[in-house]
């Protein structure tokens, strides 16, 4: 679910160059035992990767990350049940049921010029 994105900010890579946000929305992680949230997904049609806020991920689904050399894994907090399972790709941990570029839970963004 996304809406079209009326502010001024931009998404900065670590360069310092901008990138324009598009539209803003709500995703969802599928698991096999609950489907995680994303809130305030920006959709960033410039950006190459889809980038996730873990701390954000975490705090608004009640869950935990463990991250180990050759995966990583994402738990309730509650009962501790593995929700979801990733393999690390080139140093990353990617999320792989994203079917679009989008930068997920970003909290402070640049001044509008």
């Amino acid at each position: 679910m996304r809406d079209k994105y009326h502010g001024g900010d931009q998404v900065h890579t670590a360069n310092g160059s901008g990138m324009e946000i598009d539209q803003i929305g709500r995703s969802l992680v599928c698991t096999p035992n609950k489907n995680l949230v994303l809130n305030n997904v920006l959709y960033v049609p410039q950006a190459s990767k889809n980038l996730v806020s873990v701390h954000k991920l975490a705090h608004d689904n009640d869950a935990f990350f463990e991250f180990h050399s050759p995966y990583f894994l994402i738990k309730d907090q509650t009962t501790k049940q593995v929700l979801l399972r990733g393999r690390c790709e080139g140093g990353l941990y990617p999320l792989k049921s994203f079917s679009y570029k989008q930068a997920h839970g970003v909290t402070k963004l640049s001044a509008s010029r």
